[in-house]
């Protein structure tokens, strides 16, 4: 049982050094694959680590195995699906700023939606839920984490409120990234006060069930968010990738 747990740690670390790599260029789509016995001897592993490791890189569309062939890198942008990011945000100590932008735009579009769809259906429980969480962000102004930890409650019940599965299950799989993208933000100045007074006349046009306005705010907001959070990675723009834990 030890020496399995051993080789699962092993090959772990394989499948994250081999799957940044690709994702980073070192291996470019439609190339061979470096062979078994090239990778286990790189990492001083055996050939059974590597295939392991191999196998889930192409559970997720990284790399193709064709018989009597080998195995090739795809284009991931092309041959990946869903799985890959989540495995990215999930998995990865760091991750590239284009994506993490990629990521707030992708956000955006989708909170827009949970915005409208929870005035719509909003109800006097809901709202009662979203003041008391915003009550809570007020007494909170001083304390950038605890501010942080209520902003993701929030937006976590904005996900609930909304009653739609994919939309709940799609916040669920961004928490990490999610997460540093909310902490990254409240370390800026003048986002505590942005934030309390935005999200006050948010909450009352939901309440209001204005779904365009509040529509029209989240987008506002989130837009300011996402600049916010470039400035400080213009500031780094020599740092291709940034930490997430």
């Amino acid at each position: 049982m030890e020496k399995n747990n051993v080789k699962e740690k092993r090959s772990d670390i394989v499948f994250k050094k081999l799957q940044h790599d690709i994702i980073n260029g070192k291996y470019s789509p439609k190339c061979k694959f470096p062979p078994e016995r090239d990778l286990a001897q790189e990492y001083s592993v055996s050939r059974v680590t590597i295939r392991e490791a191999v196998n889930r890189l192409s559970q997720l569309g990284l790399v193709k195995t064709l018989p009597q062939n080998g195995t090739y890198v795809t284009d991931f942008l092309v041959d990946a699906s869903f799985q890959l990011l989540i495995e990215i945000m999930n998995n990865s100590k760091t991750i590239d700023t284009h994506m993490l932008i990629s990521l707030t735009e992708f956000r955006r579009l989708c909170e827009v939606f949970t915005i409208r769809k929870l005035t719509r259906n909003i109800t006097p429980k809901g709202i009662e839920k979203l003041r008391s969480i915003m009550k809570a962000k007020k007494q909170a102004k001083a304390d950038s984490k605890k501010m942080s930890e209520l902003h993701y409650e929030m937006h976590y019940m904005f996900s609930k409120l909304a009653d739609n599965i994919v939309v709940q299950l799609l916040f669920n799989s961004f928490k990490p990234i999610y997460k540093h993208y909310i902490n990254l933000f409240f370390t800026l100045p003048g986002v505590v006060d942005f934030v309390i007074e935005k999200y006050e006349v948010l909450l009352s046009a939901i309440e209001a069930k204005d779904e365009s306005y509040a529509a029209y705010l989240m987008d506002e907001i989130l837009i300011y968010g996402e600049n916010r959070v470039k400035e400080i990675l213009e500031v780094h723009n020599n740092q291709k990738q940034i930490r997430i834990r």
